[in-house]
């Protein structure tokens, strides 16, 4: 009897995506054709919790298996140690080819993790990984720490333009999609790989900036539905920030929210 051969995977994933900012979840403004025929041709878990609701442990926690606790990431900079036994290394270790194209956000000296290759602009190692002080890190991220991210300035540049991030998105995607020619396609070696692949898409927005093409912009402008204003100050220290600032968020919140369509539909174009 032939064994069934093992399935190719797609994985992909974007970043600061809100639930509810999807057609297939209910919202009739925002135009997701992609997103929403994945979601009638597969399953929706509507009911699914983030171990970590800071960025890099959340990723970490995904790669690992492992809760914060467990993979010794639970702040922004910390990353697994090299070697770790991720999905990745055990999906390499029963034959597949696994590529990730795009964001993973790994911080330490091991960049890969357990990927046969790696395709994108995010592959870098932080200071602490190469001797400085490690708590200088976490301290520069610290929100009580001015000098990272200006929460003010995030809110009111928000409009039509150039979004850096949607550049790394653009290259990401290039590099995916030539792997796929050059694995599918190519007959330069009269050969083609017959391992199973794993293949991760990981894209950069929604992440703010609050930046989309002008298009986009002018499409959702008039068309954004407003969220109720929140009560009361979220004293978490990532948080915190931007509900002390009601006045920029009242200014120019039709915008901000504009341009996040506008990011939601640029992401689901590129998948």
């Amino acid at each position: 009897m032939l064994r069934e051969k093992p399935p190719n995977i797609l994985f992909l994933m974007d970043d600061q995506h809100r639930y509810d900012v999807a057609g297939f979840m209910g919202n009739s403004v925002v135009r997701t054709p992609t997103l929403d025929f994945l979601a009638r041709s597969g399953v929706v878990f509507d009911n699914a919790y983030t171990p970590s609701p800071i960025c890099v442990p959340g990723r970490q926690c995904i790669m690992s298996g492992q809760l914060p606790a467990t993979n010794g990431c639970k702040r922004y900079g910390d990353d697994l140690p090299p070697f770790s036994p991720t999905f990745a290394k055990q999906l390499t270790a029963v034959g597949y080819q696994t590529v990730c194209a795009g964001k993973l956000h790994h911080q330490g000296l091991d960049q890969m993790q357990g990927w046969l290759r790696r395709i994108g602009m995010d592959q870098h190692v932080e200071n602490n990984y190469l001797g400085a002080d490690v708590e200088k890190l976490h301290q520069n991220y610290n929100k009580s720490n001015p000098g990272m991210w200006d929460l003010r300035k995030e809110l009111t540049m928000a409009g039509a333009g150039i979004n850096p991030f949607k550049v790394n998105d653009d290259y990401t995607v290039t590099g995916a999609l030539n792997f796929i020619r050059e694995r599918f396609c190519g007959t330069w070696y009269d050969r083609t790989d017959q391992r199973p692949l794993l293949l991760k898409v990981s894209l950069q927005c929604p992440h703010y900036p609050f930046i989309c093409s002008e298009p986009k912009f002018n499409y959702y402008i008039n068309r954004i539905q407003q969220y109720p204003q929140r009560s009361g100050i979220i004293e978490h220290p990532f948080a915190k920030d931007w509900t002390h600032n009601p006045s920029v968020l009242s200014a120019k919140s039709n915008a901000q929210i504009a341009a996040y369509y506008g990011m939601v539909e640029e992401v689901d174009e590129a998948f």
